[in-house]
């Protein structure tokens, strides 16, 4: 029907007498109005369907391509014009390309439409435009094959444009590894832990002085580290769990042989609990240690 639907009448009309015997003025009336009929309806489900189509596809918050078996593109949500729909369609014009995450090109014959009438499913696969003159778009492109009485009979691709979702991404990779670049470089003693004193993580120093590897501090309390079965009794993370704010003590670890000045930051949730402490640890042992020898000669 799809091959008639844009047929002459008096077309069909021929086509169909030539194929039954000659009929009658009253039978050929009767074909006429039946021809028309068909027709009407034949038109107004293509354009109900193309608008089911275009709804589902701006109901999902999507655009994207409808194809027939044969690989030919019957709807098109956003119009051909749009670079993207032109790119997925593989009619790229002046430079437009389309490429992978890892920057390789896509061939024509791995195009998202292509690989779904071939019966392959896409789910929200990334892809970037390149078209030279403006910047990348980024896009999510999934890709399902229309299956009819067992048979691969069609596509639909739908794409939806996350730009600014990847920019943000970067843009907080780029500071994840800022973070983590200073974290790592300071020289004093920095560990992130839980409420109970569950150590997370040390920076490289932190692991340098209890001479542990990753792997075996994580999970462990920090009293544990140093060979104690209860925390200390003095502790700069007890005091800023109760007062939610910073706390700053000086002690002496006799299992490490060094004065640390302790700080406790708590971090606090939503609910205003506390969800991580950041300590930090500064070994101050040559100052008390001078401070000692300075209180003993004074004496003397």
């Amino acid at each position: 029907m799809d091959n008639l639907r844009n047929e002459p009448l008096d077309r069909l009309q021929q086509l169909i007498q030539d194929a039954l015997p000659t009929p009658n003025s009253q039978l050929q009336e009767r074909l006429k109005a039946g021809i028309e009929a068909l027709l009407a309806e034949n038109r107004d489900l293509a354009a109900r369907a193309e608008r089911e189509h275009n709804a589902l596809l701006a109901a999902i918050g999507r655009r994207g391509i409808v194809y027939d078996a044969a690989g030919k593109a019957i709807v098109v949500s956003s119009g051909e014009g749009d670079r993207v729909a032109r790119a997925l369609l593989g009619r790229g014009e002046g430079g437009t390309a389309l490429y992978y995450p890892d920057g390789n090109p896509v061939r024509p014959e791995d195009l998202p439409g292509r690989r779904a009438i071939g019966g392959e499913q896409l789910i929200d696969v990334r892809f970037i435009l390149h078209d030279g003159q403006a910047e990348e778009i980024y896009i999510s492109v999934s890709a399902t094959p229309i299956v009819t009485g067992g048979t691969i009979s069609g596509a639909v691709v739908t794409w939806l444009d996350v730009t600014e979702e990847e920019r943000t991404r970067r843009r907080v990779e780029e500071m994840n590894r800022l973070l983590e670049g200073l974290f790592e470089s300071l020289g004093d003693i920095v560990a992130v832990q839980l409420p109970d004193h569950t150590i997370l993580r040390y920076n490289r120093t932190g692991y340098e002085l209890i001479g542990m590897r990753p792997e075996e501090v994580r999970g462990r309390k920090c009293y544990e580290l140093i060979g104690r079965t209860r925390p200390c009794e003095f502790c700069a993370t007890d005091l800023a769990l109760a007062s939610k704010k910073r706390e700053v003590i000086e002690k002496f670890v006799p299992e490490l042989g060094r004065y640390l000045e302790c700080r406790s930051s708590p971090i606090l949730n939503e609910q205003g609990g506390v969800a991580f402490i950041v300590e930090q640890l500064y070994d101050i042992t040559d100052r008390k240690r001078a401070e000692e020898e300075r209180r003993e000669s004074e004496a003397t």
